[in-house]
């Protein structure tokens, strides 16, 4: 992703961008603002250099292509995990049947205990 490009230091900010928020936004923006140790109008340029750029959303939109691709992939090994289960469960079973464990007389345990 493109880095953001801040304003070099020595070009003159002489335009102005009147905005009108909420007092709600204005509190949020101040706080956020402070915390950043920055004016506010630092703290909106800022902002902005480093909100999304047209070119990002096409490399983020190709990210998620490859992140859908690659969980449809899981889910297809997922699938293909779980009847391998299913069909070894079967044999599982099949060999039980065939071949009975003893069966546990609870009268003894129950006498015993």
């Amino acid at each position: 992703m493109s880095k953001p490009s801040f304003t070099p230091m020595n070009e003159l900010q002489t335009q102005r961008i009147p905005v009108q928020v909420t007092s709600a936004q204005k509190a949020r923006i101040t706080r956020l603002a402070r915390r950043a140790g920055l004016p506010v109008g630092e703290f909106l340029r800022r902002s902005v250099d480093f909100y999304i750029a047209p070119e990002d959303e096409k490399i983020l939109a190709h990210l998620l292509d490859q992140v859908e691709q690659t969980m449809t992939a899981a889910a297809a090994a997922v699938d293909k995990t779980c009847a391998r289960v299913a069909v070894s469960n079967k044999q599982i079973d099949a060999m039980l049947a065939a071949n009975p464990a003893p069966r546990l007389d609870l009268r003894l345990l129950r006498k015993a205990a």
